[in-house]
């Protein structure tokens, strides 16, 4: 299994409502076969279940790289973002010590306007604590930002169209390519 990524978030990761085949994981994988998506998502979960989620699976060898996706549950939750950037920190310092590369991936902006404030406060906190230790990946180009785009996106205001998802895995395709090879993207 070459390139091997372990994949870990929430029903963005899961590819929700269409399921792993369809998410945006899979359709990198088939633009690059090079490329292996392992899709951990778990719908529902938050930046700490997807942690605890990263620790209880046992990786295959080949497994050098984790990207993580995660937040958007924990701004639904109200979950204080202290609280998350805390997750966030303790599975990059746990990645990084099991010796993974990590790479975490910015909260994407919903169709939900209310939602919206606070996913741009994580995603600015994320890029201000984490910029130096691990890759981020910015997504949301592939999504769009306006109104308009951001509800053309979107099925129910927060999970993608299949053809978000496709559009997603196209973008962010070119970008794990450049990360694989060590690159910072």
């Amino acid at each position: 299994m070459k390139n091997a990524i372990a994949c870990f978030g929430d029903s963005l990761v899961y590819g929700f409502p269409f399921g792993k085949e369809q998410s945006w994981l899979t359709k990198i994988h088939k633009l690059d076969h090079d490329i292996t998506l392992l899709n951990y998502g778990e719908c529902g979960a938050t930046c700490d279940d997807i942690f605890a989620n990263m620790k209880r699976n046992v990786l295959k060898a080949e497994v050098k790289h984790i990207m993580f996706l995660g937040g958007v549950n924990d701004v639904l939750q109200n979950r204080p973002i202290k609280f998350v950037m805390c997750d966030v920190e303790q599975a990059i310092m746990w990645a990084k010590g099991q010796g993974y590369i990590f790479a975490l991936v910015l909260p994407w902006f919903t169709a939900e306007t209310s939602l919206n404030t606070k996913i741009k406060e994580l995603r600015e906190k994320f890029c201000a604590q984490f910029s130096t230790t691990c890759q981020i990946f910015d997504l949301q180009p592939a999504i769009g930002f306006n109104v308009r785009e951001l509800s053309f996106a979107y099925l129910d205001g927060v999970h993608p169209t299949i053809v978000t998802y496709d559009k997603i895995g196209k973008y962010a395709s070119s970008l794990i390519e450049i990360w694989l090879r060590g690159g910072k993207a």
